[in-house]
């Protein structure tokens, strides 16, 4: 495994700490070391790096807490990689959405706005590839049906994360599936059975549109499906609209 890079002079109006996380990070990206790649043991850190142990310690924490980072304990263990997921970026976003008091008629909002411009994007990057895991999707869709909650849910959310991949943006994909996964921890449970056929149909459609390289429907299609999801979901539970989003 490569070395980590000779560090840089840390500015001292940051906290040494907040800087070497930001240099360490820095090193883990150009080394480009993949999940799981352990980290070099401390003592060659602290060679790597003019800072004391605390620091190192503290900055490895940071890293750590922000999801880049886990700990593998006992013997051989240590700090290793660990790569981010939309999971982990949605738990920091509702942190900051509940203490700016957002609401979850606020985060289906954003879905609205959001996603139906990404189903457009899917449309205009449509392939061969694109298509198959579109109909697969739909397959999984069909098997999961009249299943549990848990794996209708997988299966439903798995088609808008596709679409969001398929949209070819990352900061956009990134952020729209933090928001799924916010909304999911909140309102997953109360979907009814009787709910799946409708969605399962609307889901295709939207498919069928972006395969057929038709943006402006897959995207119209897809506000429509957004705006009824949040309706039925407010019907069925209206005291969720002007609740505050807590971090999950």
């Amino acid at each position: 495994m490569a070395e980590l890079s000779s560090a840089r002079m840390l500015a001292r109006s940051e906290k040494v700490s907040d800087r070497l996380a930001k240099e360490i990070l820095r090193d883990i990206i150009s080394n480009d070391y993949p999940d799981g790649a352990k980290l070099p043991a401390e003592a060659h850190m602290l060679e790597q790096y003019p800072v004391g142990r605390a620091s190192l310690r503290e900055a490895l924490r940071i890293l750590e807490v922000n999801g880049v980072l886990r700990v593998r304990p006992g013997p051989g263990g240590g700090p290793v990689v660990a790569m981010p997921g939309p999971r982990d970026f949605g738990t920091f976003a509702s942190l900051h959405f509940a203490m700016h008091g957002c609401t979850m008629e606020e985060l289906f909002d954003a879905r609205i706005v959001i996603e139906p411009l990404m189903t457009r994007r899917a449309a205009e990057h449509t392939s061969a590839e694109a298509r198959e895991r579109l109909f697969a999707s739909l397959d999984d869709h069909q098997a999961c049906i009249g299943l549990d909650s848990g794996p209708w849910s997988a299966a439903a959310t798995g088609f808008h994360q596709l679409l969001g991949e398929l949209a070819n943006n990352g900061i956009l994909d990134l952020f729209s599936e933090s928001l799924v996964s916010i909304q999911n921890e909140r309102v997953r449970p109360i979907f009814p059975i009787g709910e799946r056929k409708p969605v399962l149909d609307i889901h295709r459609k939207i498919a069928e549109a972006v395969i057929a390289g038709d943006g402006a429907k897959a995207e119209r299609l897809m506000r429509g499906h957004l705006q009824a999801n949040k309706e039925r979901t407010f019907n069925l539970w209206p005291a969720i609209a002007k609740e505050r989003i807590e971090w999950i």
